[in-house]
């Protein structure tokens, strides 16, 4: 983390100057299947000298010095370039965009190409990291409003089997609506099927990535996916 290094309002006016500011994508994969049902996109800063900082690392200062608004449009623009190139390769996609985010479409070429639903404010947990894009082909696309509105989100330092089975017991949310969101083990991800949950996204399933082709980035997200099944089937065997 970059907490003891200062960003300064120089830096991120460079940054946007530089067009540092960039869309990665990280898939929803249903539990079930292990395809991916959705994507979320989300900012990072490829800082020159700092490397890769994911939102925590930068965006209470561009708050702070009154850049928000910027970053958050150089990322917008970041992703609907890319979800127009996808487009362009092939693939039926729809961007779903939560209220303050549409006026900045209206008036862009591209506002009749998405089909745009509100999302709740609430998703809008970093204010501009949560955007999501939703498949409309065989890779089963679902209301994302129904997802995210029934969504339980897991502590990621809940360590335990135990501790895990009891938060979703203690949850009010029906399991098979759930998504769990930051889940980073093996073992949290098997008291997760436990328990019937539909969704799951982490970056130990799927890291984050420019997925600039959509159909390789998509191949490779699978392919991680690949050795939770393995490891499933052994354990079902045994």
């Amino acid at each position: 983390m970059l907490h003891c290094k200062k960003i300064s309002a120089s830096d991120i006016m460079d940054g946007l100057r530089r067009r540092e500011f960039r869309a990665f994508f990280q898939p929803i994969v249903d539990v079930s299947s292990g395809r991916v049902a959705t994507l979320e996109t989300t900012v990072r800063w490829g800082h020159p000298i700092f490397g890769l900082l994911v939102p925590a690392e930068f965006l209470c200062e561009a708050d702070q010095y009154g850049l928000l608004d910027q970053v958050a449009v150089q990322f917008l623009d970041d992703t609907i370039a890319t979800v127009v190139n996808w487009r362009r390769q092939g693939f039926c996609v729809s961007l779903d965009l939560y209220a303050p985010v549409q006026a900045h479409l209206s008036g862009a070429v591209l506002r009749d190409e998405f089909t745009r639903r509100e999302m709740t404010k609430s998703v809008a947990l970093s204010g501009l990291s949560e955007f999501s894009l939703i498949f409309e082909n065989d890779l089963h696309a679902h209301s994302l409003n129904e997802l995210l509105s029934c969504k339980f989100s897991l502590n990621d330092c809940t360590d335990t089997r135990e501790a895990l089975t009891s938060a979703f017991n203690r949850s009010h949310v029906p399991p098979s609506a759930t998504t769990v969101y930051g889940v980073d083990t093996l073992l949290k991800w098997y008291v997760s099927r436990e328990h019937g949950v539909s969704r799951a996204q982490g970056d130990f399933i799927c890291p984050a990535m420019t997925a600039r082709d959509l159909g390789a980035g998509l191949v490779q997200w699978h392919q991680l996916f690949r050795g939770m099944h393995a490891f499933d089937e052994l354990l079902q065997s045994t």
